[in-house]
């Protein structure tokens, strides 16, 4: 069963439900008015014979039933006896099949019970106990010189709820609209839930098919959710979001893959070609030219470790041993690696260190981060430049600033700096750079020890590299 018939089906079924329980609710309200009704007649017709009775109390002065005052009382009775007809109503042309029209004029006598005011039965002397209440009312009588007296009761028989025509009539006119309003009530919740379903579910089958072409690699077309406020609404942006980030996945992957397959290719066509020269006598197998097969071999092989350990840390594999370490000490040891690099390169290199900057790391993957960031900055600072770093406390946190001069990176490059294999195409090369995974690899480590790593503009006129990492207390 589709969802659409699954949804329909427990609309209509709800709507059926709520409709048959308005209707049981109105018949037992229809039931209840009539046994009411008829009990408020009932009390009505007997008012002169409660009267009477209260009269005949006031006068024997209480129930004393001797033989004279029984024979009283049996006429009392019989001469207070209400007769249906002095109701005054027109008989209905058509009166219903339930109609009693043998229904006696009068309440016969064997119907009625006097009792005394704790309910013992006065009249008839020998009258049939009433052990079933449910068939017998009880109206009370009042002492009529004490109207707030009670002075005894009178039990009846209970009437049938409709006794005349014009009441039979009536109570199946309450049937008949009844019975009509719910079937009025049932075709109406069908269209409802025939509209409502179709409200709900064109917007979940154009979800559905969006899904599926999501699942099959389709990243283009959107959710036309509209205006639309509610929960669907919602679905539908949070899909165009999804699919947003898929499309961007599904680009960077293709992207990674183009630039992986060129970094691979670009050694390996060169170091070939060169021996293919060689093989045919037009360079000679010499030693510059085993050295220049070499260093590609050398790039190609830096290349594969770099992206096998950018694979690593992409999939968590890399592990990190990480301990209370002292930053300082570790920038002052960069800084003295690489200042003979910096002076062979023409540049010159100055550091600021603030002292006893503790953080909590693995000083293995800390100097990796450090050595890609100098590599970076030495191997593309102009010559007679000026590489400065700078490490300070601030906040909570330590802060690292790699300046470089010239040549600078324009603001729409810095936030690619940190991407797969990017190169800024008039400063980086594969002559003067690397494999362009430095920097990725440098971010990676920065945010396993819950650090950021930026590019800025650097006030020098070339980068600004910033490294924040939190701090620890001194250690002893």
């Amino acid at each position: 069963m589709s969802i659409s018939s699954k949804l329909f089906l427990t609309l209509l079924l709800s709507c059926l439900i709520a409709t048959s329980g308005m209707l049981l609710t109105m018949r037992w309200s229809i039931s209840s008015g009539m046994d009411s009704f008829q009990l408020a007649k009932q009390q009505q017709q007997l008012q002169p014979l409660l009267q009477a009775l209260g009269n005949f109390y006031d006068k024997v002065e209480g129930w004393n039933l001797s033989q004279k005052n029984e024979r009283e009382l049996m006429r009392l009775l019989l001469s207070n006896m209400p007769n249906k007809t002095e109701i005054k109503a027109p008989r209905p042309p058509h009166p219903g099949p339930n109609f009693r029209g043998d229904f006696p004029s009068r309440f016969p006598l064997r119907d009625l019970a006097l009792l005394n005011k704790a309910k013992e039965t006065l009249f008839p002397p020998r009258g049939r106990p009433t052990n079933d209440q449910s068939n017998w009312v009880e109206f009370p009588i009042y002492s009529q010189q004490d109207p707030q007296e009670l002075v005894g009761w009178i039990r009846l028989r209970k009437q049938p709820a409709i006794n005349e025509a014009y009441e039979q009539v009536f109570f199946e006119f309450l049937q008949t609209t009844l019975w009509l309003s719910a079937l009025a009530v049932f075709i109406l919740a069908g269209v409802l839930a025939t509209l409502l379903s179709r409200h709900f579910l064109a917007p979940l089958q154009q979800l559905a098919e969006r899904i599926s072409l999501l699942a099959r690699g389709d990243y283009l077309t959107t959710v036309q959710h509209g205006t639309r406020a509610d929960e669907l609404g919602q679905l539908g942006r949070d899909i165009d979001d999804l699919r947003a980030s898929l499309a961007s996945t599904d680009n960077a992957r293709k992207r990674w893959l183009a630039d992986t397959s060129h970094e691979l290719r670009t050694p390996l066509a060169i170091a070939r070609a060169q021996l293919e020269a060689m093989q045919d006598g037009i360079r000679p197998l010499n030693k510059e030219n085993v050295n220049a097969v070499h260093e590609e071999i050398l790039q190609l092989q830096r290349l594969i470790e770099d992206l096998s350990e950018l694979a690593n840390s992409d999939i968590g594999n890399l592990r990190y041993q990480k301990n209370a370490i002292n930053f300082s000490q570790l920038c002052q040891h960069a800084i003295d690696k690489n200042i003979d690099l910096a002076e062979s390169a023409g540049l010159t290199l100055i550091s600021t260190i603030a002292p006893n900057c503790w953080i909590w790391g693995d000083a293995a993957r800390l100097e990796q981060l450090l050595a890609n960031l100098f590599s970076n900055s030495l191997k593309y600072t102009d010559k007679n430049g000026t590489v400065q770093l700078q490490l300070r406390e601030d906040n909570q946190q330590v802060r690292l600033n790699l300046e470089d001069s010239v040549p600078g990176v324009s603001n729409e490059e810095l936030p690619l700096l940190f991407n797969h294999l990017y190169r800024v195409e008039n400063s980086r090369n594969r002559k003067t750079g690397g494999s362009g995974l430095g920097l990725t690899i440098a971010k990676r480590i920065a945010q396993a020890h819950e650090g950021e790593l930026m590019a800025k503009n650097s006030s020098l006129g070339g980068l600004n590299i910033e490294l924040t990492l939190p701090t620890i207390a001194p250690q002893s």
